[in-house]
């Protein structure tokens, strides 16, 4: 059967074996770490807006990888020439698929990144404003950009069916337009995810930590680099899209980018709170200050006399083996201070602390 379109250089390739490992590889390491989050956070039961919005971002990524699985299996990862040389008639649905595959991630991208965000705000406290407006301002700004560019998706051309369906008839903006957009959209969220990264470095660094501890926390929150990588190198396959007639050939390599990059803003996004969980196969419980701590020692996040009694055994402790305190305490602090999550409180407090004691030995939190 003749085509309008033609022939691509290479063979009659099928992609879409391929496109559904890497799919179901990505959501399925995704899954895990959300079942070890939602572990931790029960065990200390600390749930909160950062966990649900990073479920939710997952739950996407499921939806996207169903979609995507039954685009492979009808063809979509295959040149359109090809596609219409065996089946015109699936031609316009796997493409109607490549179109609703995408405000799966760009949404997932925009709550995922809201997630870090939100989870930066439960430990950055008052006094830590500029940071704080920076991470608001980050989470608004780029799910306004995300958003929009779902929706400018669909509406580039009047009706929505002329995406999928040339035989409609209809108008389209230039692809151009679109890809310009889409451009800006990936290199401005590549740009939130190193915000994200360089603000809660720049509170590390004012902690009573030893080196050591503080290049660990910078660790566990600098993972979204690689996510802004990912996104930053995406950018340069998005205008291959625009080229013409191939639609389902030219959409494999941004659909495959994007959803590592997803797959790197919820595992870099996760990691962080799954320390209770690490510390805990290493047989260290101090970092587990919830229900299960509290039933092992007694420990709960508003028993003031037990953060005293803690530092104290840690300072005496430290003062008989020769050691500074300063380091005993700070080293407490530091082991809670993800797991607690009590909107900073567990850091001011451990602070003041130490200051009271080396002034004078007073008694006060």
């Amino acid at each position: 059967m003749a085509t309008p379109l033609p022939p691509p250089a290479g063979p009659d390739e099928d992609r879409g074996p391929a496109l559904i490992a890497i799919g179901w590889t990505l959501t399925a390491t995704a899954l895990l770490t959300q079942f070890g989050r939602l572990y931790c956070r029960l065990r200390i039961r600390q749930l909160g807006w950062d966990d649900y919005l990073m479920f939710f971002t997952t739950l996407l990524d499921v939806a996207f990888t169903i979609v995507l699985t039954i685009l492979a299996l009808n063809g979509g990862a295959r040149h359109a020439y090809y596609l219409l040389m065996r089946n015109p008639s699936v031609v316009p649905y796997v493409t109607k698929l490549e179109w609703i595959l995408q405000p799966f991630l760009i949404i997932a991208l925009g709550t995922g990144k809201a997630s870090v965000g939100v989870l930066l705000l439960r430990f950055l406290t008052s006094q830590q404003r500029w940071q704080r407006w920076a991470v608001w301002f980050s989470i608004v700004s780029v799910n306004i950009v995300l958003v929009l560019a779902a929706i400018l998706t669909f509406v580039q051309c009047n009706p929505p069916e002329k995406l999928w369906n040339l035989q409609v008839k209809g108008t389209c903006w230039s692809p151009d337009r679109q890809n310009n957009y889409a451009m800006f959209a990936a290199a401005y969220g590549a740009t939130i995810d190193i915000v994200l990264v360089i603000i809660p470095l720049t509170v590390f660094q004012t902690l009573k930590l030893n080196r050591r501890k503080k290049i660990g926390l910078s660790m566990l929150f600098s993972l979204g680099i690689l996510a802004g990588a990912f996104a930053y190198y995406k950018t340069s396959t998005i205008p291959g899209i625009a080229a013409e007639g191939d639609f389902t050939w030219n959409s494999y390599s941004p659909t495959v980018w994007t959803a590592v990059e997803t797959w790197l803003v919820i595992v870099s996004g996760t990691v962080p709170t799954l320390k209770p969980l690490w510390d805990q196969m290493q047989g260290n419980t101090t970092s587990l200050p919830g229900s299960y701590y509290a039933r092992k020692s007694g420990y709960s996040p508003e028993n003031s006399q037990y953060r005293k009694k803690v530092a104290l055994q840690d300072m005496h402790a430290r003062q008989r083996s020769g050691s500074g305190f300063d380091s005993a305490v700070t080293s407490a602090s530091q082991d809670r201070f993800l797991a607690s999550e009590t909107g900073g409180e567990g850091i001011r407090v451990d602070e003041t602390y130490v200051v009271d004691v080396m002034d004078g030995g007073h008694n006060r939190v």
